[in-house]
């Protein structure tokens, strides 16, 4: 799948505590993708902060 995306396109990925997206972030890098982030300290950094979560 990682193969048919637009390697411009702006991709954000996140997980629960930010380390499984920053290595997926690195290996789309290294890949040749230039628009990558993600969320710093995942889901529960997100969830301490007082952002809103929807289910």
């Amino acid at each position: 799948m990682v193969g048919t995306w637009d390697t411009t396109t702006d991709i954000i990925l996140i997980c629960k505590t930010g380390h499984r997206s920053q290595a997926a972030a690195a290996r789309l890098l290294n890949l040749g993708y230039s628009h990558i982030s993600h969320l710093k300290g995942g889901m529960d950094a997100w969830r301490r902060e007082g952002n809103p979560v929807e289910k």
